[in-house]
């Protein structure tokens, strides 16, 4: 709760950690364009604040160098497991789900992957690579 003098403006700025962002503003009750800030002006009555945040999903650009075009992850519908192959070495792979959850990420990444512990769904792989970042579609039955 913050306490200001009748007459007073305050500016309420909203922050989101890394990889999170701003999801819903609600001010009084009623929804407004989220942005980074609220200003209450020559304030007079009491105001409510509310902000949401959400994951971020990953963006692909569509702009990948061709090393990163060479990237293969198959079978892309997937049972039970998946591989990818690369010219570049992969150092990390990220799962999504399609929110932008972050579900798994794997360091030490040997060629295939398991997906047994994951419910069907579509899925986003973030790979890391030396040469750059390429983000791909799994469907997982």
């Amino acid at each position: 709760m913050q306490t200001i003098n009748c007459g007073e403006s305050l500016t309420f700025t909203f922050t989101p950690n890394a990889g999170y962002e701003i999801n819903q503003v609600l001010i009084d009750g009623s929804a407004v364009e989220p942005t980074n800030s609220h200003t209450f002006s020559d304030v007079s009555i009491d105001h409510t604040i509310y902000v949401t945040f959400k994951p971020e999903i990953p963006s692909v650009t569509g702009i990948e160098d061709n090393a990163v075009q060479q990237l293969q992850i198959f079978p892309n519908t997937a049972n039970d497991e998946i591989f990818i192959k690369s010219e570049s070495p992969v150092k990390k792979v990220e799962i999504y789900s399609i929110t932008g959850i972050l579900l798994v990420v794997e360091s030490n990444f040997v060629g295939k992957k398991s997906l047994s512990a994951l419910p069907q769904g579509v899925y986003m792989f973030k790979v890391y690579m030396e040469n750059g970042v390429a983000i791909r579609k799994i469907v997982k039955e």
